[in-house]
C-alpha cells in the first residue's frame, strides 16, 4: 500500500432494496437444509450460532430486538443472517441506517466456506422475505461491499434491486459520505 492509499481509503457500499408487494423468488439450496429463525435464548440453534460470536453477541442482538434466520445442515450452522429494525449499526461504514416502520433491514450474513456456492444465503433471504410479507411490512434492504462479488450475485438472485451506493472516503482518520442514487427508491436516512 502506497503513501497516498494509506491517507486516503475508499470504501463503496451497494445497498439493495427488495419490494415486499413483489413475488420472492424461488430459490432451493443445494442439498439438505433446515431454515429457522431464533426462537429465543434457550432455543438450540441459538446453542449452534453462538459459536460465531464473542461473549453475550448474540443474545445482545436478540434483546434488542433483532431476529436471526439460520441455516442448519446436519445439526450445524450452514449460514445465518440477521435481521434488524428501528436503528441498525451498519460496521463498514460506522454508521447506523434509521429503518423506516414498515421496513427491515437484512445485515450480517455469513456462509460457512464449506457451504458456499450452494445456495445457501439466497435460500435464506427468500425465507426472510416471505416471513417478512407475512409480517406486513413494505421493503428490505441489505448491503453488500462492493468488491464482495459473491454475496452482491446471491442477494440479486433473491430478487433485491440495487439502488443506491454509498461511498465512505476516509483521509487521515476523518471518514466523508457520498450517496449516489442508482434509481429513484424511497429514502434510507443515516445517523
Amino acid at each position: 500500500m502506497g503513501l497516498w492509499e494509506w491517507l486516503v481509503q475508499r470504501q463503496t457500499l451497494c445497498l439493495y432494496s427488495f419490494w415486499l408487494s413483489s413475488p420472492v423468488a424461488r430459490v432451493e439450496p443445494r442439498g439438505p437444509l433446515d431454515i429457522r429463525f431464533i426462537a429465543g435464548m434457550a432455543d438450540r440453534t441459538t446453542a449452534l450460532l453462538r459459536a460465531f460470536y464473542p461473549a453475550g453477541g448474540v443474545e445482545e442482538r436478540l434483546d434488542k430486538g433483532d431476529r436471526c434466520c439460520v441455516g442448519v445442515r446436519e445439526d450445524r450452522v450452514a449460514g445465518y443472517c440477521w435481521l434488524g429494525r428501528g436503528e441498525v449499526s451498519v460496521a463498514e461504514i460506522h454508521r447506523s441506517i434509521l429503518v423506516a416502520p414498515d421496513e427491515v433491514y437484512y445485515y450480517d450474513a455469513y456462509t460457512v466456506p464449506e457451504c458456499r456456492g450452494q445456495n445457501i444465503f439466497p435460500a435464506l433471504l427468500a425465507r426472510m422475505l416471505e416471513a417478512d410479507r407475512a409480517q406486513g411490512l413494505a421493503r428490505a434492504l441489505i448491503f453488500a461491499m462492493s468488491t464482495n462479488h459473491p454475496s452482491r450475485r446471491a442477494i440479486s438472485k433473491a430478487g433485491f434491486q440495487h439502488f443506491r451506493d454509498v461511498e465512505m472516503i476516509t483521509v487521515l482518520g476523518l471518514s466523508f459520505y457520498r450517496m449516489r442514487p442508482l434509481r429513484s427508491e424511497r429514502e434510507v436516512a443515516f445517523v
